[in-house]
C-alpha cells in the first residue's frame, strides 16, 4: 500500500470528506484519484483531437477568418 504526505490542512479536509459521505479516508482518496485520472485521461483525448482538427484545417488549405472580421459580419 502506497504511503501518501500531505499538509495539515489537506488532511483535515480529507477526514471531513470522510465523515460527510460516511466513506473512509481511503475510499475518498480512491474516488478522487480515479476521478483525476479520468479527467487527465479527457484531456489528453482532447488535446489529440484538438490538434489532429488543426492540422486537418492547415492541411485543408482553407482560409481562417480573423476574430475581428467575423464579429464585425456578425454585428458583434
Amino acid at each position: 500500500m502506497p504511503t501518501v504526505t500531505m499538509t495539515n490542512t489537506l488532511y483535515q479536509e480529507l477526514e471531513q470528506a470522510a465523515k460527510m459521505t460516511g466513506w473512509t479516508t481511503t475510499a475518498v482518496l480512491e474516488a478522487a484519484l480515479r476521478r483525476y485520472f479520468a479527467e487527465l485521461r479527457e484531456d489528453a483525448e482532447d488535446a489529440a483531437r484538438a490538434e489532429k482538427a488543426w492540422n486537418d484545417f492547415v492541411a485543408s488549405g482553407e482560409k481562417a477568418i480573423p476574430a475581428e472580421e467575423l464579429y464585425q459580419e456578425l454585428g458583434l
